[in-house]
């Protein structure tokens, strides 16, 4: 597993380096297409959130491989994926930002975004890679602001004050229940199950 998260990684350094390299260049397409530039942009923070997110993948790995040493086999399609969530989540967080967030920046004397700088935008796809968790939580505040608080919970079509009792769905008390076979390890019963990954 470790191979292909350095892999992954690897591709993520060189996606970087290609498109700040060899950009994507207009070549006479109809007016309607997107600048070859923001889509030079969007790539450049894709690859970039996959390297952050791919940093944060190796050192969880290591963390539970080598130092807990209660790496879960259940657990390893966690690692790639998490690579491919923080590019996918950087790309969205360009979306925004191009789309409105980065127009109240402008100040009188820049006209357009024209001159983004692709490191800039790598740095700050890093970091969003990085902080994929923190950058999710901003992202649902952002929605929550923009679209407001979900309403109470409704049954049948009815606000919850206001269904009779029992129509909604029956309430289930559920008991922890030890299983046998687990070594009791930081107080799991089984191995590897129950933990949060840093």
């Amino acid at each position: 597993m470790g191979i292909l998260i350095v892999l992954l990684l690897g591709g993520f350094v060189y996606g970087i380096g290609w498109a700040i390299r060899y950009p994507i260049t207009d070549n006479g397409s109809s007016k309607d297409a997107l600048p070859a530039a923001q889509v030079n942009e969007a790539l450049i923070m894709l690859f970039a959130g996959g390297l952050g997110s791919g940093l944060y993948a190796i050192r969880a790995y290591l963390l539970h491989a080598c130092d807990k040493k209660d790496l879960d086999p259940d657990y390893l399609p966690w690692y790639p994926f998490w690579m491919f969530m923080g590019a996918l989540l950087s790309l969205i967080f360009y979306f925004a930002l191009r789309g409105g967030l980065l127009f109240l920046t402008l100040n009188s004397a820049q006209t357009s975004f024209d001159s983004l700088n692709g490191w800039s935008l790598a740095a700050a796809g890093s970091l969003i890679g990085l902080f994929s968790k923190y950058a999710l939580e901003k992202l649902r505040k952002v929605f929550l602001t923009l679209f407001g608080e979900p309403d109470d919970e409704t049954v049948d079509g009815k606000p919850a004050a206001e269904a009779k009792p029992g129509s909604g769905p029956a309430a289930v008390e559920v008991t922890p229940v030890a299983v046998a076979g687990g070594n009791g390890k930081n107080g799991h019963n089984t191995p590897g199950h129950n933990k949060v990954l840093p």
